[in-house]
């Protein structure tokens, strides 16, 4: 679907003014309507003879748009009821309206003499809902067409003139106007700013309106758990105290192919993006905006994700040069004696919609401004002519109109011999510098002609963020060579196409197809893009995406996507020491090439920690024998044997040895190979961004994971290892350690922290909110430390100290078991808490209010106050201690005060050392029986260094 412009699903009681859920900040304003909960879902706005509610602006970037709104009538009045309306402004109105007797008609007027109308020929009930959308798309010679839909089926359509685009001074009104009220429930209504196609309408007739959220800004103050979600626009959601506060917003944007890290593709989220690509070049040119969205829906069906189309094509069916009009005489310029100054928005409207159609499908687009055809036919050639400024204009034209797109990657060249660069370069960079210039921040990429990649050509300035393979031999060979040459992500981008024998070698089979894109991906690339000789959308294209060649290409490029660790692939030449067949260099294809058909070479790539690896046999009845190293994976692997022509995985003994298993589903010998091991050598790994980091450890091996950002971080270590895990963020941190290792995990953030060891030491630290738990078995020392809000606690067992330590506002526990523990269990706060317990044994007292403060410092007098459990009037009381691990006791305050209340105030003298005491509250009846008191009292205090 096409992006929103405004909606209303008018959710709310009261008030005068309704939100638009699409984030675009379009607040309706209430005239005289009021809300309903009698809406077509939900809520809805209710209106009895006046104007319901207005909007300003509803402002598009192009003059083609959709309204649209659900509508009941309770009456009809005695003229003209509007369900939408703009009044005349500029020469311009609009109006959606059903007479007195239930006629239904819409009128647009564009200029002060041109108007069309178009009348449904069925009377409107009242009592009825009817779903009513009106959309104004593009036509021929300056004109678009005006299409009337009722219930998601088009009724009549009328042809004028194209306008301006709609502006802020365009006030619409919805559910009747001041000069024409209504009676009538009106819900959802949108506007889009592009003219939908009757498929979309019925999408959008059934897919309710979001509920306005909360997006933006999010705050807590106090305990609980806040979440916010939503799209752009601003919001602020805020708890104070204890509860649960949530925003929702609508559903987030599919992936798209956005930004690139290091030799990674990755998409909006940071997730990396395994492109399944088609070639439609001429999609724009060559077929109508409904047939466009047709063909968009089968590749979405057939699961493509990327498709490239060209701005300004080269030659093909229908289009007599390569920038004539399209098949049905739209031209891109007007001036073709000065292009830069001319566009046709008519025909620019038509690409815009493909690239909005695609992005509601999930679709990223790879966009060739003007594309070169290797036998002098191409955009870029016919408009070689063209000086460079021109080139700047046309590149400011095309930044500005795109820069916002969320699903664009932007191409140049096509089949363009390198031999005609030098002619071009200079124009084709002031296009490029110009579309940057203009703001627009998209990735690029060049297609370079055969057996070269994009970097093949040093002439682009600023060079390119992806690297586009092109040959129509054996197409490891580019990978791999390619792969050596640059550390940017690799993809096939134009090889053998279906139906289509693009050289003098064997014709064109599903096996050449599975050989192109199996030998890519086995060579470490981001993915593949296919083709069929319907690329250029000549009759008889539709369903060309669902033959058996494409579903095995789906099945291949989803095996890959299935792998973790499929993006850190590349190229080995040493995991295979024999059978692999011969890397042949010369066949029957024009310049002595290889065709994918004259090769069988079998080759792999593995991961630098050597836990994954992808192999390929092309015909395992030729390579019957293929012999691995087995020094070349990590630890424990495992094999899969995978068909590419039915997707169906078997999982096979481990051996150095692949066999000939026989032909596949299809009666071929190609299979794929997949080895899964443990990591050989963790060292260390990084992460920054959004994603999943994990690090494992063999013995003598040390082995350290960092990651910044949102997502998860694991590390483990095998004995004598230690295992060191930081998370610097929102997320999940988790560390183990075996028998003597030291287990240390720490996380910054906000997430869950868990560490725990065996024999060993157990630490573990929280920055932020969330929880921390750090468990300890008998004969080592666990200590756990909370920094912020959130829950901590704290385990030991036998004669261990269990410390545990919270700083902020939260819940502290520390649990010692044992008939009497040699060293009792210890509790320290810093910083201000509600009272909390001390639970376990010698549970005696309850430390109230602040009575700590800071912590205690060398030679620094405080009070302390305890509330006695039993009543100590008339006792001698005293506060006196003993350092952990000394026998030696000091007295504290041998001056207390008979408590009032059970309150004892107890003073620090000052004397003590840095170190750490048993603290012990002691009361003696005058009798000298203190059986009254039924055990003593202890509380850790820390003076000097921090715990």
């Amino acid at each position: 679907m096409a992006a929103l412009g405004a909606e209303y699903g008018f959710p709310e009681s009261s008030g005068s003014t309704s939100a638009d859920s699409s984030g675009n900040g379009n607040t309706a304003t209430i005239v005289s309507g009021t809300f309903t909960t009698s809406g077509h879902t939900g809520n809805g706005l209710q209106t009895s003879s006046a104007a319901g509610a207005t909007s300003t602006p509803f402002q598009a970037s192009t003059p083609f748009w959709t309204l649209m709104a659900w509508v009941k009538f309770t009456s009809f009045g005695s003229g003209y009821s509007s369900v939408i309306e703009m009044p005349e402004a500029s020469n311009r109105a609009f109006f959606l309206e059903a007479s007195g007797s239930g006629a239904l008609d819409t009128f647009f007027r564009t200029t002060a003499s041109s108007s069309g109308e178009v009348d449904y020929g069925t009377t409107l009930s009242t009592g009825t809902w009817y779903h009513l959308a009106v959309a104004f798309s593009s036509g021929s010679g300056g004109h678009g067409t005006l299409t009337l839909f009722v219930n998601g089926a088009s009724v009549g359509t009328a042809d004028l003139p194209t306008p301006g685009a709609f502006t802020s001074a365009d006030t619409f009104y919805m559910g009747g106007s001041t000069d024409q009220p209504g009676s009538m429930i009106v819900d959802d209504a949108r506007f889009y700013p592009s003219a939908l196609v009757a498929a979309d309408v019925t999408t959008a007739m059934n897919t309710p309106a979001t509920t306005p959220s909360t997006p933006g800004a999010a705050a807590l103050s106090g305990t609980g758990t806040l979440a916010a979600s939503g799209h752009a626009g601003s919001g602020t959601a805020a708890l104070s105290g204890s509860g649960t506060l949530t925003a929702h917003g609508p559903v987030v944007t599919p992936p798209f192919a956005t930004t690139v890290t290091g030799n990674r593709l990755l998409d909006q989220y940071g997730a990396p993006f395994l492109i399944r690509g088609d070639s439609p070049w001429c999609l724009p040119q060559n077929v109508s905006t409904t047939d466009a969205m047709t063909y968009m829906d089968q590749a979405q069906t057939a699961g493509f994700n990327l498709i490239i189309v060209q701005a300004l094509g080269t030659s093909g069916a229908g289009v007599a040069s390569s920038v004539s009009a399209t098949f049905d005489g739209v031209a891109p310029f007007t001036n073709y004696a000065d292009w830069s100054t001319g566009y046709n928005e008519s025909y620019w409207t038509r690409l815009d919609a493909i690239i909005t159609g695609a992005a509601s499908r999930g679709i990223t687009v790879m966009l060739f401004p003007a594309f070169g055809g290797k036998s002098g036919s191409g955009a870029l050639y016919d408009l070689a002519a063209q000086a460079s400024s021109h080139w700047t204009a046309f590149g400011t034209f095309l930044g500005t109109r795109y820069k916002t797109a969320p699903n664009l990657i932007w191409g140049a060249g096509g089949d363009w011999p390198s031999t005609n660069w030098a002619s071009s370069v200079a124009s084709v960079n002031a296009m490029i510098a110009a579309i940057k210039a203009a703001g627009d921040t998209h990735l690029w990429t060049t297609e370079n002609y055969q057996d070269q990649w994009s970097s093949s050509n040093t002439s682009i300035v600023g060079g390119v963020d992806l690297e586009y393979g092109y040959t129509y031999q054996a197409a490891y060979k580019l990978a791999r060579t390619a792969k050596a040459a640059t550390s940017k992500p690799y993809f096939l981008g134009e090889s053998e196409y279906e139906g289509e024998n693009n050289e003098n070698g064997p014709a064109t089979t599903d096996q050449t197809l599975r050989r192109q894109a199996a030998w890519s991906y086995a060579q470490g690339a981001i993915g593949d893009i296919s083709g069929t000789h319907y690329w250029d959308l000549h009759t008889g294209w539709s369903g060309s995406l669902a033959t058996t060649a494409m579903g095995e290409l789906g099945k291949i490029r989803n095996a890959v996507a299935a792998l973790t660790g499929w993006q850190n692939l590349a190229p080995s030449t040493t995991l295979i020491t024999s059978g692999a067949g011969t890397d042949t260099a010369t066949g029957t294809m024009t310049g002595s090439g290889v065709d994918p058909l004259e090769s069988s070479y079998a080759v792999a790539s593995v991961t630098a920690d050597k836990s994954l690896a992808l192999l390929y046999n092309p015909d395992s009845s030729v390579n019957t024998s293929v012999v691995l190293d087995a020094t070349k994976v990590g630890a424990s692997p495992s094999l899969t044997r995978i068909d590419p022509t039915s997707g169906t995985s078997t999982s096979l003994t481990w051996t150095t040895t692949l066999t000939n298993p026989g032909a596949n589903a299809a009666g071929d010998h190609d299979w794929l190979y997949v080895i899964t091991a443990a990591p050989a050598v963790t060292g260390s790994a990084s992460l920054s961004g959004t994603g999943t980091l994990a690090a494992s450890g063999k013995p003598s091996t040390a082995g350290s994971a960092a990651l910044s950002g949102t997502g998860g971080l694991t590390a483990t270590a095998a004995p004598s290892v230690p295992a060191a895990a930081t998370l610097t963020g929102a997320g999940t941190l988790s560390a183990t350690g075996k028998p003597a290792g030291v287990a240390a995990a720490a996380l910054a953030g906000v997430g869950t922290l868990t560490a725990s060891s065996s024999s060993a030491a157990t630490t573990a630290a929280l920055g932020g909110t969330g929880t921390l738990a750090a468990t300890a078995t008998p004969g080592l020392t666990g200590a756990a430390v909370l920094n912020g809000t959130g829950l901590l606690h704290a385990t030991a067992a036998g004669t261990v100290v269990a410390i545990a330590a919270l700083t902020g506002s939260g819940v502290l526990t520390a649990v010692a078991s044992d008939t009497k523990p040699v060293i009792p269990a210890v509790r320290t706060l810093t910083g201000h808490a509600p009272i909390h317990t001390l639970t376990g044994y010698a549970e005696v007292h309850t430390l109230k209010g602040d009575p700590m403060g800071a912590e205690v410092k060398q030679g620094e007098k405080r009070s302390i106050t305890f509330t006695a459990n039993a009543d100590l009037t008339g006792c001698t009381v005293q506060l006196w201690c003993r350092q952990v691990g000394g026998t030696a006791t000091t007295v504290l305050d041998s001056t207390i005060t008979d408590p009032v209340n059970g309150v004892v105030t107890c003073k620090l003298d000052g004397t003590l050392d840095a170190g750490t005491y048993t603290v012990m509250l002691e009361a003696t009846t005058t009798d000298g029986d203190d059986d009254k008191f039924p055990s003593d009292g202890f509380e850790f205090l820390t003076v000097g260094a921090s715990l």
